[in-house]
């Protein structure tokens, strides 16, 4: 939607209104993080699962992505208000960039789709499809980024009375960018199963080692058994 919009005149009412939409996604990342939370908390509570740690990892990791997402997207929202209200009753952006940062917002958007799609697919062979698909739209995205960096630079060295608000909407662009990005995505995959890993053998020692307490009075209480039974 905000794509839609910066090629042409927006009003500093209707940009404020995108920044209330973006304030309000909090609340759908809340709703999922509660969801998943709990079910997490149903999964760790029965002894009988044992699989199923990936996916749950997956779909952990994925949603900390997009709630990054949709921080940097108030942001942007908010440097789109400033910018209108700075170029009011002006486009955002002159007829040749503007085009540009739709055609970027909407690649971005597309992204951001297929993300979730590869975070909440299950199956293996859809997850190398949408990954597929993921990568090919995030560089489709990051040649238009820096096609965009090229003309804002020039419009920069031309009047640079907006720089700061320009520079700003490539360092939310490329923050989006990426987190998203797939070697990104597996780093922190790998993290994380790490730290389940390391969880689990930490939680089996302690295991082990109450059991031995345990074991030990009554390993005690044998041997002193068996003795009385050899005096007599």
């Amino acid at each position: 939607h905000m794509g839609d919009e910066v090629a042409g005149g927006t009003p500093v009412e209707r940009a404020a209104a995108r920044l209330h939409e973006a304030r309000r996604l909090d609340h759908d990342i809340a709703d999922v993080d509660a969801a998943l939370r709990q079910a997490e908390d149903s999964l760790r509570l029965n002894p009988r699962v044992r699989e199923g740690l990936l996916h749950r990892v997956v779909l952990r990791t994925g949603l900390d992505t997009l709630e990054i997402c949709t921080v940097v997207l108030r942001v942007l929202a908010r440097t789109f208000t400033d910018l209108t209200k700075e170029r009011e009753p002006e486009p955002l952006f002159s007829p040749q960039t503007g085009p540009l940062v739709q055609q970027l917002l909407c690649e971005i958007s597309d992204a951001v789709v297929s993300y979730a799609v590869l975070v909440t697919t299950d199956v293996s062979v859809s997850a190398e499809s949408a990954e597929s698909r993921l990568a090919a739209e995030l560089r489709q995205a990051a040649a238009t980024r820096d096609k965009l960096a090229q003309l804002l630079l020039e419009e920069v060295q031309r009047d640079a009375s907006q720089w700061q608000l320009h520079g700003a909407v490539l360092t939310e662009v490329n923050r989006i960018l990426d987190e998203m990005d797939i070697e990104h995505r597996s780093k922190r995959l790998l993290e994380e199963l790490d730290l389940h890993t390391r969880a689990q053998r930490e939680r089996k020692s302690r295991l082990t080692r109450l059991g031995d307490r345990l074991g030990a009075p009554v390993k005690l209480r044998r041997n002193r058994e068996e003795a009385v039974r050899r005096s007599l």
